[in-house]
């Protein structure tokens, strides 16, 4: 008989890795005593009848310390629905109940898409005269299969569809005798054609310049350097990148190509000229280098992201990272779609100024707003100062995000409410709207992916022992539920031993005895109940 699962000494060599989470100590002498109870039969996963014992009286067990498996990140709080303005808070909800996705995914996708909506013709002046752009950058994050994909998928689906007539709209400016437009190209054609004036590749009388350049869009296709330049040169309506993997979309190879392409990336967040001399001697001119990113990883992925970020990218970025699981159950339809698709292209047909305060409509910050700004400031500098690391990063960004949202938020809300072109102003209500989606919401969601990013590695016991609250069963078969059961987290026989052992010693399991029934026993584990309650 193998007894190789059976209590292997505990050595320096075979503890968890050295940069595997460190599990909670042992208390001293706190070790679970052998097993020894009455003996019957249970059903194998192959369906046959397998000798077991039965499990011992719940009260012969030791308490046990439930840290162990206790996630390392703070519980995430709820996304607050109530902060939203009222059209806002409809259309979320709408997605989220019809579609069965996690509210937070849907609200996160649905800031983003209108954020790329209004790109850079409409911005927030603050009291000094500077012009704020309403760039957001959003970042989902959760397991595989939680919904983030079918939230992306909702924003992609419909600023693709509107993209693809703005093209239509520009391919008919250059041969209006050749085309017959779509209904939806048709609404789009005044907008296309007035931006083709605007920037100068349009004649007055309607007629196109021999050279009209490349077409309007929404969406960037390419995220190198040079595929960045090529789209964005001498257009000032800025872009959006939508991509489901962002780790891949913000280039972190590490090459340097891949480091110029991510410092241009985050440039992009502030929405400032930028030009570049060429080899050639040529000059690249970006009037407006405005940007929206809207994706999404995975838990595990979050350190590629963060990693990396002392250049500043996490406090850019409106983290998502919500408590989420799979879900069995299905949509229960599209959702309102028509009135999302309806809001966007009021935001994509807003009318930039174009004078000599520059290209952006300016919406001007109401001195009524002033008091509410400068406390919540107060509080945020206050925090920063206790603040360690990325955090106090993220407090000092936190007033230039709650005054984004805001404007984000006032200007979909007159769009979902039937109105056209860009708000006037900015007042109160509005800056506490994005002030408390700061303070109830993004800074502790930055936390949790910081926390993602320098959480250690899980030690096999831990994950082991998730497994088991998982699994359910009072008893496990160490080769049928362990080594070859499905999800199973640790399957190498050394690793699950040592696992086993350190559980075993924090009194989470301990061994049905074997019995004498004939054919080869089984490996058997039984597990505490307060581990696999709930």
């Amino acid at each position: 008989m193998n007894d190789f699962y059976h209590r292997p000494p505990m050595t320096e060599s075979n503890n968890p890795m050295p940069e595997a989470e460190a599990s909670p100590a042992l208390p001293d002498g706190d070790v679970a005593p052998a097993s020894s109870s009455a003996s019957g039969t249970e059903a194998a996963p192959d369906g046959s009848r397998i000798a077991v014992t039965q499990a011992q009286d719940i009260d012969s067990w030791k308490p046990i310390d439930l840290d162990l498996i206790q996630p390392s990140t703070a519980p995430a709080p709820p996304f607050p629905l109530d902060v939203l303005p009222a059209h806002v808070r409809r259309l979320i909800s709408n997605l989220a109940e019809q579609r069965d996705l996690q509210i937070d995914f849907v609200a996160g996708a649905v800031l983003g898409s209108f954020a790329i909506a209004i790109g850079n013709r409409a911005r927030l002046v603050g009291y000094d005269g500077e012009a704020e752009p309403p760039a957001l950058f959003i970042c989902l994050v959760g397991p595989p299969s939680t919904g983030k994909s079918k939230a992306l998928a909702i924003a992609n689906k419909q600023l693709s569809r509107i993209e693809a007539a703005m093209i239509e709209a520009y391919d008919a400016a250059k041969k209006p005798e050749e085309y017959s437009l779509s209904a939806l190209a048709s609404v789009l054609r005044e907008t296309v054609t007035k931006r083709l004036k605007i920037e100068g590749r349009v004649h007055a009388a309607g007629e196109p310049e021999e050279d009209i350049g490349p077409p309007p869009g929404l969406l960037l296709t390419e995220v190198t350097v040079a595929g960045l330049l090529a789209e964005l040169e001498g257009s000032e309506d800025g872009r959006g990148i939508l991509h489901h993997e962002l780790t891949s979309a913000l280039a972190l190879s590490g090459s340097r190509d891949a480091n110029k392409s991510r410092a241009l990336l985050l440039q992009g967040f502030d929405g400032e000229p930028y030009r570049k001399r060429t080899a050639t001697g040529g000059r690249i001119v970006i009037p407006a280098l405005h940007l929206n990113i809207l994706g999404a990883t995975q838990p595990d992925r979050v350190k590629l992201l963060v990693g990396m970020a002392r250049d500043g990218l996490v406090p850019r970025f409106l983290w998502v990272v919500p408590d989420t699981t799979p879900k069995a159950t299905m949509a229960l339809g599209a959702g309102d779609m028509q009135a999302f698709e309806d809001a966007a292209l009021r935001l994509i047909k807003i009318e930039p100024a174009q004078d000599e305060g520059g290209y952006a409509r300016r919406i001007a910050l109401l001195e009524e707003a002033r008091p509410v700004i400068e406390a919540a400031s107060a509080r945020w500098i206050d925090e920063m100062r206790k603040a360690e690391g990325l955090m106090q990063d993220v407090y000092g960004r936190a007033r230039q995000q709650a005054l984004r949202l805001a404007t984000v938020l006032a200007q979909a809300e007159h769009a979902l409410a039937g109105n056209e072109g860009a708000i006037a102003t900015l007042g109160a209500a509005d800056v506490r709207r994005g002030i408390e989606l700061v303070d109830r919401y993004f800074v502790t969601m930055a936390e949790r992916a910081i926390g993602y990013a320098g959480a250690p590695v899980a030690s096999d016991a831990t994950r082991l022992a998730r497994h088991l609250r998982r699994l359910g069963k009072p008893v496990v078969g160490v080769r049928d539920d362990l080594e070859r059961g499905a999800g199973s987290p640790v399957r190498i026989p050394a690793a699950i031993a040592r696992a086993l052992e350190e559980l075993r010693q924090r009194g989470f399991v301990r061994d049905v005895p074997r019995s004498s029934s004939v054919g080869r026993p089984k490996l058997l584990i039984e597990v505490h109940p307060d581990l696999i309650a709930g």
